[in-house]
């Protein structure tokens, strides 16, 4: 078996620019505590004899300092062992199943504790309520002052957790809750650091693993849509760039421990690699061994709040990497806490020294070396090469400016404000090399990181940090660029975004999807549907302007009973998770058949409701066959919450026509069409049947996307007044609607075949043959 080498890594450390420089704490709020140390969980707390494990602890005020022992500290309550220093997070308590566990729990807080997650569990799993109902019957307090003595068996396998929360941390701390609601099982304030991990390993003993605890602390009083200017988070008890830097080799079978010990949820995500996700626990209450046929394999895992994960994964490759929250409220700079104490602080716009400056909060890196001698790796000639530019146009979101990814087309450079919202779909193809120039046209340096892809450290995406040692990724400067090469091995669903974490820029345009076909199979234009759901601009509250595609107002979509399509839905927004669903008179189902670019087990591909929950930085794909005719809508909003749907809702409205003989493209062919298309179809026509260039696409959507954004380019009369919230965008539009017309229509080959030019010229022929929009 190979055994896990996860040690402090100088060589990864070098590479991460924090900035070691005491800082001035004197602005900040007195802790008037002695500091606590940071808690890596390696070493268990507590003796045992006899099967019994007995532990001293004592709850008492500490000084937590995120950003290391130089750093500035903030006033906590955290656990500590008898006669030790205070520890965040608290002691580690792990057995294995069978062990009676006795706690002897000190209060030294001067404030009344109750503590919770001291408790015998049951094997089966709970629901929420039952969980919450379970851990506050167990809950045990203690006055000031006084000790007392907590007893209790492990009996289920797993990761649990144990915390304290004091009055201190009531109503008065929370004034933005709302009125009813009960208070929280978790403090997000001075509390949000009395914490530990309790592991119950099986009676024969786990592999060797590693243990991470995520806590959440937030200025008291302050706004929580605030996205992250008045919040810490920390791994361990630290904050990047002080976080442990950890080492691995090639091959390493790697698990890891990882509880959310907070009410705060987060989405981690692995660069490079895929992991698998072992089991899943919920409120310390319980925790799902999953069967292997049940493993999700993943590159982003949601994680709500007080969830708890085994994961595990093997580096197939060396260099650097990262593992961390996709939220960017929790993983930006802003969390800094000189910033955090700052109620006028930004972001910095700097943007210099990426991976020390930059980055903040749920981090940590990894130093991945070689299992043998080091051959320096030599790019495949690439079989395809692109132009991506990176560009601005102004006042695009009232008066702040739109940001965005567009691809070269032909032998000219995009004009200087051409920016698509999403960023161009780049299609790649599994298996063959291709070259990516990214220019960068904007005011800052810039980054981009292909998500989910897995390819060579130094393209990964982070500056300064990317790579290995004495070759590290640089970021783009302004009017510079950078040469991507990757090689896809897997077809599937991807994306890209800037990584250069500022929540305006992202929800401002920098992303885009990033589909990999399998050469065997191809893509049907007709039945591969892509949503891109973000953000609509900047400010904090970017996400109650929900884009799907770039828009509030979607096109709507054309389907038939019976017939089969691939729905892929990509979340990039700075922060959060939305609810999808499909609406209509009658129930809609579907199945999903990939997650995060990686197709499902057969076990795994289930019809069930069409409805999901996707965070940021996830990918799905759904299978979606119509049953009946009508229509139907998809709808993108925010979680709901008790009072129902959070109200911000996109939708995209979907068509749905019978299968009778004859009858859908009949009726897609009745449609109406604006006499301003139809002299751009015309011209298109024209273009395909005088120019053999077009011959070199591989699909029918590639191909008329370009062709009628050329036409846009080179005959800009022939489209008018076109408000929308993308003025570029036109071509997009008229392409779908080329590709929606031919549904049903025998014009288009079958699926899993390529396309041809003479696909492209009969499916424009249909959409002319519609009528006119009188």
């Amino acid at each position: 078996m190979l055994v896990i080498a996860l040690v402090r890594s100088l060589v990864l450390a070098s590479t991460v620019l924090a900035n070691n420089t005491a800082p001035d704490c004197r602005s900040l709020p007195d802790p008037k505590a002695p500091p606590a140390i940071p808690n890596d969980n390696r070493v268990a707390a507590g003796k045992a004899k006899d099967g019994i494990l007995t532990v001293r602890l004592v709850a008492r005020p500490a000084a937590w300092h995120p950003e290391g022992n130089n750093g500035c500290g903030i006033r906590v309550h955290a656990f500590a062992e008898e006669g030790k220093p205070t520890q965040i997070p608290g002691p580690v308590l792990r057995v294995r199943v069978g062990t009676e566990v006795r706690v002897i729990l000190r209060n030294e807080l001067g404030l009344n504790l109750k503590i919770r997650g001291l408790y015998e569990r049951k094997a089966e799993t709970v629901g929420a309520e039952l969980a919450r109902q379970s851990i506050d019957a167990s809950a045990v307090e203690i006055a000031p002052g006084e000790s007392r003595e907590i007893r209790f068996r492990a009996t289920v396998p797993g990761n649990f957790y144990y915390w304290g929360i004091t009055p201190i941390d009531t109503i008065a701390a929370y004034p933005f809750r709302q009125p009813g609601a009960p208070m929280p099982l978790f403090s997000p304030f001075e509390d949000s650091q009395l914490v530990g991990a309790l592991i119950v390993d099986p009676a024969e003993g786990s592999p060797a693993d590693r243990i991470f605890v995520l806590t959440h602390w937030r200025l008291a009083g302050s706004d929580p849509d605030e996205a992250g200017r008045r919040q810490i988070n920390g791994i361990n008890g630290l904050s990047w760039p002080h976080t442990e830097q950890l080492s691995a080799t090639v091959g390493d079978a790697l698990r890891w421990r990882v509880v959310n010990a907070a009410g705060a949820p987060h989405t981690m995500h692995l660069h490079g690699f895929y992991f698998r996700v072992l089991s899943q626990g919920g409120l310390s209450a319980f925790d799902s061994i999953l069967p292997p046929p049940q493993h999700r394999t993943v590159v982003s895992e949601f994680m709500p709040g007080s969830r708890t994960i085994t994961m595990e994964w093997v580096p197939e490759r060396e260099g650097n990497w990262l593992f961390h929250c996709h939220w960017i409220a929790h993983m930006g700079p802003a969390q800094r806490i000189e910033r955090v104490f700052d109620a006028n602080s930004t972001t910095s716009n700097a943007h210099t020294q990426h991976a020390g400056h930059d980055m903040a909060g749920l981090v940590v890196g990894i130093a991945v070396k070689s299992a043998g001698t080091t051959v320096a790796s030599k790019a495949s000639t690439p079989a395809r090469q692109l132009r991506l530019y990176a560009s601005e146009r102004p006042r695009v979101f009232g008066p702040d400016p739109g940001l965005g990814f567009v691809v070269q087309e032909g032998s000219t450079a995009p004009a200087r404000d051409s920016i698509r919202i999403p960023g161009t779909p780049i299609i790649l193809t599994k298996g063959e090399p291709t070259q990516i120039t990214v220019f960068n046209r904007l005011r800052i340096p810039l980054a981009v990181h292909w998500h989910g892809l897995e390819l060579e450290s130094y393209y990964d995406g982070v500056p300064d940090f990317s790579g290995s040692p004495g070759r590290t990724a640089p970021a783009i400067a302004p009017g510079d660029s950078f040469v991507v090469h990757i090689t896809p091995p897997r077809a599937g669903t991807f994306l890209y975004h800037i990584h250069s974490e500022e929540a305006n820029e992202l929800n401002s345009g920098l992303y885009g999807s990033l589909i990999v076909l399998d050469p065997a199979k191809g893509r049907d234009p007709i039945a591969d549907r892509t949503f891109v759901i973000s953000a609509g601009g900047r400010g904090r509250t970017a996400n109650q302007t929900i884009f799907v595609n770039g828009t509030t107002k979607p096109d709507g979509l054309d389907m038939s009973v019976g017939s089969t399509q691939r729905w892929r839905f990509i979340v990039i927004a700075a922060n959060g998770t939305f609810d999808v669903r499909i609406n209509g008179k009658t129930p809609s189902t579907w199945r999903q058949i990939a997650r995060d670019g990686a197709d499902l087990p057969t076990q795994q591909i289930v019809e069930g409701p069409a409805q999901a929950r996707i965070a940021v930085g996830v990918t799905m794909d759904f299978e979606v066959t119509p049953t009946a005719a009508g229509e139907f809508s998809l709808q993108v909003d925010l979680p709901r919450g008790p009072a129902g749907v959070a109200g911000f809702a996109t939708t995209v409205p979907i068509r749905v026509q019978s299968t009778a003989p004859g009858s859908s493209a009949s009726q897609v062919r009745n449609q109406p069409i604006r006499t301003e298309d139809r002299e751009v179809l015309e011209r298109a026509l024209e273009m395909l049947a005088d120019d053999p260039k077009w011959n070199q696409y591989s699909n029918v959507s590639d191909l008329l996307w370009t062709l009628i954004c050329t036409i846009q380019k080179e005959s800009p009369e022939l489209f008018g007044a076109r408000p929308r919230v993308n003025p570029g965008d036109v071509c997009v539009e008229l392409q779908e609607l080329v590709v929606t017309v031919g549904a049903e229509s025998s014009v288009v080959r079958a699926r899993n075949q390529s396309t041809t030019v003479e696909d492209a010229k009969n499916l424009v022929r249909l959409a002319l043959s519609r009528p006119k929009l009188h």
